[in-house]
């Protein structure tokens, strides 16, 4: 059975996956750190499973998420707009 027979959707549907583990598929194809630019800025209070894996991309590559993951809170970012 189609998985689009069973949303009843009239068009083809994609599963994908979790949101974490789209989230470290992204991580693992376009953060590549350098010395320079190595930092990754995330809501303070995203879910804890998007934490880890954002900590965890950073180990990953032999650097320090205490120096290298920025937790701001999210009116921070409306308030400032684009940071970097």
């Amino acid at each position: 059975m189609e998985f689009s027979s069973v949303i009843l959707c009239f068009s083809k549907v994609v599963l994908m996956n979790a949101l974490t583990v789209n989230l470290h598929l992204l991580l693992v194809s376009f953060y590549q750190p350098t010395q320079k630019r190595h930092k990754i800025l995330i809501e303070s209070r995203a879910f804890p499973t998007d934490q880890f894996a954002v900590e965890s991309q950073i180990k990953e590559r032999g650097y320090d998420p205490k120096e290298c993951l920025i937790m701001v809170e999210k009116e921070t970012v409306r308030n400032v707009g684009i940071l970097l």
